[in-house]
């Protein structure tokens, strides 16, 4: 229950702050929870090599480490798309949107509060 509520919460704050224009900053950009756990399970189960010994973490440089080629972003794109109901406009496919999950997970948090046209 307290989940739910705190997604809620997250949602509508999101949403307003897109609504008025207010970028919610705490060092950047707050990618909701559920989100960012989402990103990072799917990063690491799928796009990391079996041979990392680190787990991926927020802050993970993904385009340091050669995590995200050109291959595995399209297949993040695809997950961002099928998973989490976002499509990322080329505008956006940008390094500072992928330089890590909380990069990504702000983004298409962003994206999705962001009014339809």
């Amino acid at each position: 229950m307290a989940t739910l509520r705190a997604t809620v919460i997250g949602s509508v704050r999101t949403r307003v702050a897109a609504l008025f224009g207010i970028v919610l900053k705490r060092g950047g950009d707050v990618p909701d929870d559920q989100t960012l756990r989402k990103l990072v399970t799917f990063i690491d189960e799928t796009l990391c090599p079996q041979e990392m010994e680190e787990p991926i973490r927020p802050d993970t440089p993904l385009l340091e480490l050669g995590i995200l080629d050109s291959l595995k972003t399209a297949i993040l794109l695809n997950f961002i798309r099928d998973a989490l109901g976002v499509v990322v406009p080329p505008k956006d496919l940008s390094a500072r949107n992928f330089k890590n999950p909380a990069a990504i997970a702000a983004m298409v948090d962003q994206l999705s509060a962001a009014p339809s046209r």
